[in-house]
Parts: structure tokens; C-alpha cells; sequence
């Protein structure tokens, strides 16, 4: 039983489905993100990437199927406990494309908020922000406000900020997206660094070179469907599909990478 549950994915979409109005934006989504994997989700603008991404944590909720999030179950319908979503969110952190950072509160304190809320003593919610700003480095922004960083630096702060809390899953939701050129990089750093530790990440972007480097596995979506998912390297050397073939033709022709793809 025991062996049972540590085998248990981590995330697990079964047939969701969801509409905004007509538009029918994920399509009987079939997926499964295990304990410690790292997955990269990619695709055209308006697959639904983003949307699915944001399921997991609840910031989206659907119309058909069911979702499970560490052990936790959601459906249509059922009404959710507030507390199990916070505890939820806890679980799952979040980095978005924004940044989302409160600009009248110092670095530091924007990684506090959310545990002292919860009631936690703050010496040692402050103790575990430092160590997480350290990890991400950029510990001696601690005490500057978010408009005196750069965007990479805010986007790292933004990282320890999910860090915090020790979540079993991370959630980046196009995280260099909103970022200089120059600035790419070490957020990408960041993230590889995690990914090399260990940490679970559910990762929608256009960053291919990263996809190809630290994701275990990759999901390729169009018009709300999943199309295609392999391992890193067999999705970008062999993929399968005609139309994950074209996509990738045309993302990485740009910097004359394109791979020679078999025909179907």
C-alpha cells in the first residue's frame, strides 16, 4: 500500500475539459506529472498552455473531468474547502510572468506576507526567506524595494517567493517572458539550478534550448489537445507528429537549429 502511494502521480488530469464563453480551451486533457519530474509545456499562442497550467492550482476551474493534486481531488461541482485550497497552494507554488510583486513592501517582506498570514512565527519565516533569496541569489536585495531590481532579479525574487513555502510542485507560467534579452539567462540559471536539485516543475515556454537541457519530458499542445509528449530528447531528435515536427521547424529555424525530421 505504501509502495502504491509513493508511485501515485503527483498531478494527474483526467478528460478535462474547459470553455471561456464558446471557446473550447483544453479538450478531454489527459496528463500525469510524477513526484520530482520536470515537465515543459509547449506549444502555439492559444493551445491552452497556460490555462492547464493554471488548473493545477485552481486559479482556473473547468467544466467536465477531474483533477487530482497530491492526493487531493477536484471536479465540477464540488464545492471546495477554503482551507484545503490555501494548504493547496502551499503545496504548489506559483511564479508568473509579471513578477506580481507587492511594490510597497521590501523583498524580504514579500516573502513573508503569505507565511506570517498563515500564523507563522516570524523570526523563522524570515530565516527560511533569506535562505531562499540566498538560493536564488539574491540575498543582498533583502531589504530594497522591487522597483530598485531589474527585471531578473525581480523575477528570481519571485521564484524564492514560491520557494518559501517548500512546495512539492513549482508552476512557471512563461517566466522570461516578460524579460530583457540579457535578463533571460539568469532566471533560466535559476530554474536549472532547481531542476538539478531536484525540484518538480510544471514549465510552459518558449525557452526550447532549456526544454531540451532540463525537462524530463515534454508536452506539446494545439487547439486545447494534447498532440504529442515524449522525453526530452526523443520529443526534439524524433518527435512523432506532423504537426510537433512543424512547430518545431518553425521555433528553431530563427537560430539555424532546426533538426532533419523523418517524414510521416
Amino acid at each position: 500500500m505504501a509502495n502504491d502511494r509513493e508511485q501515485a502521480p503527483l498531478v494527474r488530469f483526467e478528460r478535462v475539459n474547459k470553455w471561456f464563453g464558446s471557446q473550447h480551451v483544453l479538450r478531454d486533457v489527459e496528463l500525469a506529472i510524477q513526484p520530482g519530474e520536470r515537465v515543459v509545456l509547449c506549444g502555439p499562442s492559444g493551445s491552452g498552455k497556460s490555462t492547464l497550467l493554471r488548473c493545477v492550482n485552481r486559479l482556473e476551474r473547468f467544466e467536465e473531468g477531474r483533477l487530482t493534486v497530491d492526493g487531493v481531488a477536484f471536479e465540477p461541482g464540488r464545492r471546495e474547502d477554503e482551507r484545503a485550497l490555501q494548504a493547496l497552494r502551499r503545496r504548489v507554488g506559483m511564479v508568473f510572468q509579471q513578477f506580481n510583486l507587492f511594490p510597497h513592501l521590501t523583498v524580504l517582506e514579500n516573502l513573508a506576507l503569505g507565511p506570517e498570514l498563515a500564523g507563522e512565527p516570524r523570526a523563522q519565516v524570515r530565516e527560511r526567506a533569506l535562505a531562499q533569496l540566498a538560493r536564488v541569489q539574491v540575498a543582498e536585495q533583502a531589504n530594497k524595494y522591487p522597483l530598485q531590481l531589474s527585471g531578473g532579479q525581480q523575477q528570481r525574487v519571485a521564484i524564492a517567493r514560491a520557494l518559501v513555502q517548500a512546495p512539492r510542485l513549482l508552476l512557471f507560467d512563461e517566466p522570461t517572458s516578460a524579460l530583457d534579452p540579457e535578463m533571460v539567462q539568469e532566471v533560466l540559471d535559476v530554474m536549472r539550478a532547481l531542476a538539478d536539485q531536484g525540484q518538480a516543475m510544471l514549465c510552459v515556454t518558449h525557452e526550447m534550448g532549456f526544454a531540451r537541457a532540463v525537462a524530463d519530458r515534454v508536452v506539446f499542445m494545439d487547439e486545447g489537445q494534447i498532440v504529442e509528449q515524449a522525453p526530452a530528447a526523443q520529443f526534439f531528435e524524433a518527435p512523432r507528429k506532423a504537426r510537433t515536427r512543424a512547430f518545431l521547424q518553425r521555433v528553431l529555424a530563427p537560430a539555424g537549429t532546426a533538426p532533419g525530421f523523418p517524414h510521416a
